[in-house]
């Protein structure tokens, strides 16, 4: 089905005050998934907690039920693996 070890829903994500979400930010992402029709990227950035993995994971699994690949990977790996790339002149499929 989907390369992810739980289904995760646009629909449960937790909009409170604090955690800084936008609503129409996240359903216009998500509508037909168009930032991958556009080649877009995702980097969502914030303090520990506040569900940048959850919010994430939702999105590209959106994106698979739509009928798109992602690639999902921690900031840390990304850079890691560019850094290695980079003498090569190569790079993945992002």
């Amino acid at each position: 089905m989907y390369p992810f070890q739980f289904r995760l829903l646009l629909r449960f994500i937790d909009y409170r005050a604090e955690r800084g979400l936008n609503k129409r930010v996240i359903r216009a992402l998500a509508q037909e998934s168009g930032w991958v029709k556009n080649h877009e990227h995702i980097f969502v950035l914030g303090p520990t907690g506040v569900g940048k993995s959850y919010v994430a994971s939702a999105l590209a699994q959106k994106a698979c039920r739509d009928g798109y690949a992602v690639y999902y990977t921690r900031a840390a790996a990304l850079f890691r693996e560019l850094n290695l790339a980079r003498p090569l002149a190569v790079c993945g499929n992002y």
